[in-house]
């Protein structure tokens, strides 16, 4: 999932041709971890936004309004992925059980018909 934080950071560093090793210093982070963030597979800490906004001279509002942004949609993601989860192995488990009961089914209506055939 892509991070709108951290592609709104990326832009203002490559606009305002900063290079992530200053970043990093300044939040006391090191390269790694901001890459990381960079990549969007880490989030930003609540204490970091307004000192990357600073620095990157930008409103701090708009900076807290997009990690809210991006709280809220990880958020939602991580509801839908469990509950697209939940279904995916609730229809596996009604699959097995209908394979299972229509095996049943067929083997108790061929013998009834067997049966039927017997005795007419």
């Amino acid at each position: 999932m892509s991070n709108i934080l951290s592609e709104r950071i990326k832009q203002l560093c490559e606009n305002r041709k900063m290079i992530q090793l200053k970043l990093a210093a300044v939040l006391d982070i090191d390269i790694a971890s901001y890459c990381k963030i960079g990549k969007g597979e880490h989030h930003t800490c609540k204490k970091q936004v307004p000192i990357i906004a600073e620095l990157l001279q930008s409103d701090r509002a708009i900076f807290l309004t997009l990690r809210l942004a991006q709280q809220i949609a990880s958020m939602l993601a991580d509801k839908v992925s469990s509950t697209i989860k939940k279904n995916i192995n609730n229809d596996m488990l009604n699959a097995e059980i209908y394979k299972q009961y229509g095996y049943i089914t067929q083997s108790f209506e061929y013998c009834k018909t067997d049966d039927i055939k017997e005795y007419e």
